[in-house]
């Protein structure tokens, strides 16, 4: 198995050492239930590790997803610093995932019993996304915003899909990530760093600045209402903003928006219509840097969807004509800085960094991080939301 990439961090800062894979696939609709039922069957129906007490109980994780047009898989170990144990267990680790997935049909003797419950799993796991009325909501939300693209397909596959994936489709999927898949490994610890890269082979593929920075092929020309029946007492409100981004830049802009307006206690969303007009339960948002889109997320009675809309998409004009205060934009650098701060007391936080660096350009270091959000001006934020376009009010609690 050979990397596109190895990112290594050295550090003693923290007591383990995590090992992270992400395996990168042009996302397909008709591949998605096999290629998400894949990693069950390497983490759950086969134990990575015949010798748990030489490897300290390591224990594998997984999780599939989609960004932009691609489909990812993750996989997780998090092991003992070597500091705490005897011996060197990260080259035993990183050759024990590379031959579990490599030799997953020669040496876990896969049955079709596997299979069955592997993709009883996946359909356990859709059905508590459905029956998450935020997760479940956003889906549709998604569904309707991207619907012209495969990216509108749940990442999962669908319930008949899973159903019908056999063996031959496991193969396929396994076959397709050993010989075309984008594999990249991230290692984070108390690691030495040239011996693990003259160790193992990797392509060394510099990543192309904005490289998966979303660019919409066309404007929208009206924007979508969806109201669907509920029988909650409180009704889920959703405003879906297509943005634009051409670069890193551009991209940290649009964060510091999103920010700006809902993300947090300072922002002004949650100022005016939490706790000056007390008109709603709940508001935040969440940011999709990779396809494109701020998502104004908020708890409210039925009686009152209309005029929270309304009020929402007031303020985002507001920012369009350059209503915004220094104070506000000051408030919400301050946030984004914190958190980015924050991540490097977490080896998924620095891990993030690097995978930010290799699809959207931005830089590792949080230092050079901060420069650019510190020398973005209101007029910055003025150029980039007069791009954004309301694509979508959905209501749930009709």
């Amino acid at each position: 198995m050979k990397f596109s990439n190895i990112y290594i961090y050295e550090t003693k800062k923290f007591k383990n050492i995590t090992l992270f894979l992400t395996i990168k696939l042009p996302f397909s609709k008709e591949k998605a239930a096999a290629r998400s039922i894949l990693p069950i069957l390497i983490t759950k129906q086969n134990m990575l590790y015949t010798n748990i007490e030489d490897l300290h109980g390591a224990k594998l994780d997984h999780m599939t997803f989609k960004a932009n047009k691609c489909h990812t898989i993750n996989f997780r170990i998090v092991v003992p610093d070597n500091r705490f144990i005897h011996g060197d267990i990260i080259n035993d680790l990183i050759k024990e995932l590379n031959d579990k997935i490599i030799n997953l049909f020669i040496k876990s003797k896969l049955s079709h019993q596997d299979l069955k419950l592997a993709k009883q799993d996946l359909l356990n796991e859709t059905e508590k996304i459905h029956n998450n009325h935020l997760i479940n909501s956003l889906f549709k939300v998604y569904k309707h915003m991207y619907s012209d693209e495969e990216y509108s397909h749940p990442v999962l596959g669908t319930s008949k899909q899973v159903e019908h994936v056999d063996m031959t489709n496991i193969k396929e999927a396994h076959d397709e990530i050993i010989n075309t898949g984008d594999l990249n490994l991230y290692l984070v610890g108390n690691i030495n760093k040239s011996k693990i890269l003259n160790e193992y082979k990797y392509s060394n593929h510099k990543p192309s600045n904005n490289y998966s920075i979303y660019r919409r092929k066309k404007n929208t020309k009206s924007t979508k209402i969806i109201n669907e029946k509920s029988s909650l007492t409180e009704g889920l409100l959703i405003l879906g903003y297509q943005t634009f981004s051409s670069n890193s830049r551009e991209l940290i802009i649009n964060l510091l928006i999103d920010t700006l307006l809902a993300k947090s206690s300072s922002s002004i969303l949650f100022h005016k219509l939490r706790e000056i007009n007390k008109d709603v339960y709940y508001i935040d948002s969440k940011f999709d840097g990779d396809n494109g889109g701020v998502f104004i997320i908020s708890s409210v009675s039925k009686e009152k969807y209309k005029k929270i809309s309304n009020d929402i998409q007031y303020e985002v004009n507001k920012l369009k004509k350059g209503e915004i205060q220094r104070s506000q934009l000051t408030i919400a650098k301050k946030i984004i800085i914190s958190l980015l701060l924050e991540s490097e007391d977490s080896p998924l936080g620095i891990i993030d960094r690097y995978i930010q660096h290799s699809k959207n350009g931005i830089p590792v270091n949080s230092n050079d991080q901060i420069k650019i959000i510190n020398k973005v001006t209101i007029d910055d934020i003025i150029s980039q939301i007069k791009k954004w376009q309301l694509n979508i009010i959905y209501f749930s609690g009709v």
